[in-house]
């Protein structure tokens, strides 16, 4: 039996090199605001620093809570007060990782189907 040795540098096996990401994931701001009793949420990409044209609305501050602890980038407690005080404010903006597929409906392009 082959003893193999341990390198602290290296975090993955060799030939992983040319795998690509299993869930590749990007960055979104979500920018949301509380008009009139409606929320409107826009996105904007962290890289190219644009908005994206999908613009949601909705009755109910639940609905955002619901986006941002499914896709919120960050879950730590601090940022789970900041996300709440600025609920309670009417507006805000927080980090979201989102997938090809959720970030192709932002950007308003279907992704193909396999």
């Amino acid at each position: 039996m082959q003893h193999l040795q341990r390198n602290p540098a290296r975090t993955h096996l060799p030939g992983d090199e040319t795998l690509p990401p299993l869930h590749p994931r990007e960055r979104v701001l979500m920018c949301f605001e509380s008009v009139a009793g409606m929320w409107h949420v826009r996105f904007r990409t962290v890289a190219w620093a644009r908005e994206l044209p999908r613009v949601l609305h909705f009755r109910h501050s639940s609905k955002i809570r619901d986006l941002y602890m499914r896709f919120g980038a960050s879950h730590l407690s601090e940022d789970v007060c900041a996300f709440d005080y600025a609920v309670r404010q009417g507006k805000g903006i927080v980090d979201l990782d989102l997938g090809t597929e959720q970030l192709a409906v932002l950007k308003g392009r279907n992704p193909t189907l396999r």
